[in-house]
């Protein structure tokens, strides 16, 4: 009986302590591996993310997408017709990991470890930018830099501020975060918190397994990549033990025309196609309203370039409208010109969800008499055949992007792939020279205005065929206080979570 009670007494007492582990952590769902949470070399959302957790840089985005303060009191940047500085005053009595103070000396020798070439930062042609770091005193410095650029204060998001120890390596740099990375792995990664609930991120591919592990409150919070039709479906059966999360996203999927193929070179050719889109039906029913029909390649939350165009309505007799105009007819039904049918070059990734979407419009344009070669290729294949110009048509997505400065990126003549992300082809000289008038400015007022002159250009030219800016949607178990995401994705709620009443 003696040993009963025992026994008794130790299962309670490991109950207790268990419950009270599991109190003091959060179990998040990922769908993807981070790829590396070095904050030199990790270049994919998730890491990128979870480097925002542990690591900490001199200013980052918040809930509105403005720049603030992270680690600096202010900042403030310093334009002339040849000179670029951003002046920056630091939070006094910042400390890393190890309790040491940081102070401008530390900014400096970060900026050091992001262009060494004995690290090789993949970051490192960004910072190379910055001329020198002129150290005012203990807490105040600016970065000088050669002339303006539009990605300057969106590359500083990247530049983390740490240290090496004497005789270590950079694999194991001290941060300045709320959380320490305690376990990595390659399907669960642990960071411990002195003052939050430990995180604790498991890597679960499959969203079926996902969606049971949520379920069964092996999960807290789900961040992956599930299917719109799998999200209603929890909700819709337990909405007791699970909500929803949602924000507007920064996210833009859009349809890349290639304009250097013969086919999609006319203008009235790539928007016949864009009446062709049912995007108001796709949005309804295939992503079950989980996002936002796209204007533009900037959705509401850049509030400062948000601009209300008009969204091409699903209108078949106007596309054949635009046919009859290009010179095409019908021929065995199907549409000819000059003795050649209309077939488009379709590749996609063999991403499920993708793949659903893309058959939905391929599906639209063959009832109209378009013929569609569709190539499904794994994701490595896909990227390098899009980043050639092997193609017609494309779907992607742009996603993390932190404001106008992308417009360079994507547009500009000059950053045709491989050398930028114009990988449609798209030359335009008005476009090429508001962008030059936007870089040339200083004054964020004045920028904007071109900015918006740049996306009506782009708009009008059928740049890309825009579809939508898909929800930031995150799953969480409804004992947990209730965060919002960023539009961005960002982790940083991830840090306000707290569990409420998670009883079994």
């Amino acid at each position: 009986m003696k040993n009963r009670g025992i026994a008794r007494l130790i299962i309670i007492i490991l109950v207790l302590f268990s419950g009270s582990v599991r109190a003091s952590e959060i179990i998040i769902g990922l769908s993807n591996i981070p790829n590396n949470l070095s904050p030199f070399f990790g270049t994919d959302a998730n890491s990128q993310n979870i480097n925002r957790l542990l690591h900490k840089s001199l200013i980052d985005l918040d809930e509105n997408m403005k720049f603030i303060c992270i680690l600096c009191e202010d900042y403030r940047e310093v334009k002339s017709k040849d000179r670029y500085s951003i002046y920056f005053k630091l939070k006094e009595n910042l400390t890393f990991w190890d309790g040491g103070p940081v102070t401008s000396k530390h900014v400096l020798e970060s900026v050091r470890y992001f262009t060494s070439p004995d690290i090789n930062s993949i970051f490192r042609f960004a910072f190379r930018k910055i001329k020198k770091v002129n150290i005012i005193s203990k807490y105040e410095f600016e970065l000088i830099y050669g002339k303006f650029e539009l990605d300057h204060l969106s590359n500083l998001v990247l530049l983390k501020i740490l240290k090496i120890p004497f005789s270590k390596t950079h694999r194991n740099p001290i941060g300045i975060g709320e959380y320490r990375l305690a376990r990595p792995g390659e399907l669960s990664i642990e960071l411990h918190s002195k003052k939050n609930p430990n995180l604790i991120f498991k890597v679960v591919r499959d969203e079926t397994t996902m969606a049971l592990k949520l379920i069964n409150q092996e999960v807290d919070v789900v961040l992956g990549d599930m299917s719109p039709r799998k999200i209603n479906w929890i909700l819709k059966n337990y909405s007791e033990k699970i909500m929803k999360w949602e924000n507007q996203s920064t996210n833009f999927v859009y349809i890349n025309p290639n304009h250097k193929s013969p086919l999609l070179k006319e203008k009235k050719m790539r928007e016949a196609l864009s009446l062709l889109i049912p995007r108001r039906d796709m949005l309804k029913y295939k992503l079950k309203g989980n996002g936002l029909l796209a204007k533009s390649i900037f959705s509401p939350a850049f509030k400062d370039v948000f601009i209300d165009f008009d969204i091409d309505d699903y209108n078949p007799k106007l596309a054949r409208t635009y046919f009859k105009e290009l010179g095409y007819e019908l021929k065995n039904n199907h549409y000819q010109r000059d003795g050649k049918p209309l077939t488009l070059n379709w590749i996609v990734s063999n991403n499920k969800g993708a793949l659903e979407l893309v058959h939905v419009i391929k599906n639209s344009f063959e009832k109209e008499n378009i013929q569609v070669n569709l190539e499904i290729l794994e994701w490595g294949n896909f990227m390098r055949r899009y980043k050639r110009g092997q193609f017609d048509l494309v779907m992607a997505q742009w996603v993390g992007f932190t404001g106008p400065d992308i417009l360079n990126f994507v547009f500009s003549s000059e950053m045709i792939s491989p050398k930028g992300g114009n990988r449609g082809h798209y030359i335009n000289k008005e476009v090429d020279r508001l962008l030059d008038l936007a870089i040339e400015t200083s004054e964020n007022q004045e920028r904007n205005s071109y900015f918006k002159k740049i996306l009506k250009k782009v708009n009008e030219d059928y740049a890309y065929i825009n579809l939508w800016h898909p929800s930031v949607v995150w799953l969480a178990r409804t004992c947990l206080n209730p965060v919002k995401p960023f539009p961005n994705g960002s982790f940083i709620p991830l840090s306000d979570i707290k569990k409420v009443d998670c009883k079994k």
